[in-house]
Order: C-alpha cells, then sequence, then structure tokens
C-alpha cells in the first residue's frame, strides 16, 4: 500500500505526465458561505476555459498544463490570503491556495 497526501497528489501527477502542474484548494472568508460559480470567475478568471464543476463543489483540484509559461500565468491569477496579485486585482470573499510543480515533481510557486 503507499497512501498519499494532498500535495503528493499533484508531485506524482507531474512525474507521470511530463507535465507542469498546478493544485489549487479554494475557500471563503466568510464563514458559513457557500462558493457560487460568478464570485468563483471574479477569483479565478480562467476557472471558466475548464470544464470544472466538479472542482467547485470538492473546493480542490489538480490542473497540468504543457509548459512553464502556462501553469505560471494561471497561477499568477489565482488570489490567495496576501490578496490581488500582478494580474488579478480581484478583493472578494474566495481564497485560493495554490502551488505548482515541474514535470520533475518539485515544487515552484507557492502563494499564502
Amino acid at each position: 500500500m503507499k497512501s498519499f497526501s494532498t500535495s503528493d497528489i499533484i508531485q506524482e501527477l507531474c512525474k507521470a505526465h511530463k507535465k507542469w502542474g498546478m493544485y489549487i484548494s479554494i475557500s471563503s472568508k466568510e464563514k458559513d458561505s457557500s462558493i457560487e460559480f460568478p464570485e468563483l470567475k471574479r477569483a479565478l478568471p480562467f476557472f471558466g476555459d475548464y470544464l470544472c464543476t466538479q472542482i467547485l463543489i470538492d473546493e480542490q483540484g489538480w490542473f497540468l498544463f504543457d509548459s512553464q509559461e502556462e501553469c505560471e500565468d494561471t497561477f499568477w491569477q489565482c488570489v490567495g490570503d496576501d490578496g490581488p496579485t500582478k494580474t488579478n486585482p480581484y478583493k472578494g470573499p474566495i481564497i485560493t491556495y495554490a502551488v505548482t510543480c515541474s514535470p520533475e515533481g518539485n515544487y515552484s510557486n507557492e502563494n499564502t
């Protein structure tokens, strides 16, 4: 048997597929508040480009990319606890934790 933590999964996916990857976890600053898709689109503009209904329901997901540039461009759209990023001015209730990973399984960027 082999166990995997949530963060182990992105490393294993990236190594297995030899692709850049990103893990996201979505939460709200507002207690007992559900995350609605229109608000999520403002917090994560790239989200609507993918079929991610289950990620919205699960409030977490994994993405694989063909290039480091595409991965990093998407990462910088994720607004975390630190607030707006250089490419996303969003200041609403949604918080996204994001971490990127290289094709070798090494972490690259992390927002907190």
